[in-house]
């Protein structure tokens, strides 16, 4: 996902190509996916077959779209398809200008300050650089800041936080950072300012867990992290963008067999009920996407009938089949 914050950069190769399609879940709903670079740009106001004005033109990634095709592959017996990237054993360099280069190195002395002011200058200045474009990202973790990052995780200072968990999610958006990230053991310090941190650094918290979830493996270490129950809380308690934050990153993580039943014995699926029932209906289809992918495991489905769940899909199915009357 991306969005228009302070600081922050979530548009990379994978959300600047559009995807139009379908797809139906078992629930016998359709969902449109497209990927944008920012969520809050409307997408088209009117359902393609029925001409229904829309109630929530929030575009989703692609990301969406690439797991479900993953799952049914899985299901099926089917070699899924290879996602295009940098190879693991690849070397990217960058072509960060040398005054960028000197003013990270500049930077990297005052990360290690042990005066908060100096850290806090010192961390904002590299998120907006992280932020500007592919070739600081790369420079920045040339330059071993990420271990930096990784320490100010833990930090009291709740602005010193946001300003290292949101350069990680900047960072990650470069591919083969992803893998420097993890290395540098930043799951458990991101997982703890998604518990006890600010609501912007959980938010972005959550954001970077889900970008780090797109490479398979680290799904199993995040799950296993105890990611999931502050995501289900996050996605219960947060303001709308942290919601859907919390629900892209739980869907990914949910691809994963083992993280499902984490997630219902965390209670998941009596939050996503109540968010299909909320006024104005701006999480239904990232609910719906998660309930679909939790009922293909045998926890998800006893939670799901225990819930109650197939009235309000059977509502929910009716209205997105309802064509409006046009009189003359």
């Amino acid at each position: 996902m991306t969005r228009n914050r302070t600081g922050m950069d979530r548009t990379g190769p994978d959300r600047r190509i559009p995807v139009r399609s379908s797809v139906h879940t078992f629930l016998g709903f359709r969902f449109r996916f497209r990927s944008g670079p920012n969520p809050e740009n409307s997408g088209p106001d009117r359902n393609g077959p029925t001409q229904q004005p829309l109630a929530n033109t929030t575009l989703t990634p692609n990301y969406v779209l690439r797991s479900l095709i993953a799952q049914w592959c899985e299901a099926n017996g089917i070699e899924p398809p290879k996602r295009p990237g940098i190879p693991r054993t690849s070397k990217a360099t960058s072509a960060s200008t040398p005054a960028e280069r000197t003013k990270i190195k500049s930077l990297l002395l005052k990360l290690t300050s042990t005066n908060p002011e100096d850290q806090r200058s010192a961390a904002g200045e590299i998120r907006l650089l992280a932020k500007r474009n592919a070739d600081n990202r790369i420079a920045i973790a040339e330059a071993d800041v990420i271990p930096l990052l990784v320490d100010l995780l833990a930090v009291p200072d709740s602005r010193i936080q946001e300003h290292a968990v949101t350069t990680l999610l900047n960072l990650s958006i470069c591919e083969i950072n992803k893998g420097c990230i993890v290395s540098a053991g930043a799951i458990p310090g991101i997982v703890q300012v998604l518990k006890k941190g600010s609501m912007e650094a959980r938010e972005n918290a959550a954001a970077t867990l889900f970008s780090l979830s797109v490479v398979d493996e680290n799904k199993v270490m995040i799950g296993a992290s105890g990611a999931i129950t502050p995501l289900v809380v996050l996605l219960s308690e947060g303001t709308q963008r942290g919601k859907k934050d919390a629900a892209t990153a739980l869907f990914n993580l949910c691809i994963f067999q083992g993280n499902k039943r984490k997630a219902v014995r965390a209670g998941i699926v009596p939050t996503l009920m109540r968010l299909l029932t909320e006024p104005g209906g701006g999480m239904v289809d990232e609910t719906l996407v998660i309930l679909a992918i939790l009922a293909s495991h045998s926890d998800g489905k006893i939670a799901i009938g225990a819930a109650d769940a197939v009235p309000v899909f059977a509502i929910l199915h009716l209205r997105s089949n309802v064509v409006p009357h046009h009189s003359n």
